[in-house]
């Protein structure tokens, strides 16, 4: 290292690798910024915690710390509903249910629960 540049160098930040438990609360945080999306079209995403849980180790299997865990939300999640709302096979008022159903992660559409007078 070139003696200019290492004097620039004043401290070490020293950074601890991510935890299956931060990778699940990161996928929290990118889910819930896809369920603000929705809503604005008037779509409810409800996503189980095994759906949250299989985000997370997929992305901690890949080693690359949070990083990965955009695009999987965006191809497990985002891709499959966008798909379906341009195929109008979602419309304002739906309820998604994102589970997991063995290793693969489903997305259905259920009754909305009538509001109560």
């Amino acid at each position: 290292m070139a003696p200019e540049l290492f004097a620039r160098i004043d401290q070490v930040i020293v950074f601890s690798p991510l935890s299956a438990q931060d990778m699940e609360k990161i996928t929290k945080n990118h889910i819930r910024e896809l369920q603000k999306l929705l809503v604005k079209k008037d779509i409810e995403l409800q996503v189980s915690k095994g759906v949250i849980t299989e985000i997370g180790e997929r992305a901690f299997k890949e080693g690359k710390g949070a990083r990965p865990i955009r695009r999987i939300v965006q191809d497990l999640l985002e891709d499959p509903i966008a798909h379906s709302i341009i195929n109008k096979e979602y419309s304002k008022g739906q309820v998604l249910n994102a589970k997991k159903s063995g290793a693969e992660i489903t997305i259905e559409h259920v009754q909305k629960e009538p509001a109560s007078a």
